[in-house]
């Protein structure tokens, strides 16, 4: 008996999704990056969605920018209740950190609003 078959099925769903996000990032003609800008009315779309994820840190984050930069990479950007994760930098999950199955969701959503370029 596999003790680890759920988890194990779990982490295969996560990494399909991933592999489909930058997948579709590649390949939106709109652009490689969902972040707020000026186009989309003072980050009103961002405020109020996002997807939540604990790090490995145990820090619970919104993602809120999602990128597929020039190298193949996928990075995010989030904030935290108490303000910016990270500097608000472009960043990489790390291995603990699970929630590309929700971030497909919100790529879905929101690729009419990508960019061609990241937003510093």
């Amino acid at each position: 008996m596999n003790a680890k078959k759920y988890y194990d099925q779990f982490m295969a769903l996560e990494e399909a999704a991933k592999n489909e996000i930058i997948e579709l990032l590649k390949n939106n003609p709109k652009g490689r990056f969902i972040q707020p800008n000026e186009h989309h009315g003072e980050d009103e779309l961002f405020a109020t969605e996002g997807v939540w994820a604990l790090t490995g840190d145990e820090d619970a984050i919104l993602v809120c920018a999602v990128g597929l930069f020039d190298d193949g990479e996928l990075k995010v950007k989030a904030a935290m209740m108490q303000g910016d994760y990270n500097d608000y930098e472009w960043f990489t999950f790390d291995e603990f950190t699970h929630c590309y199955c929700e971030l497909f969701e919100f790529v879905v959503d929101n690729l009419d609003n990508a960019d061609q370029e990241p937003i510093d």
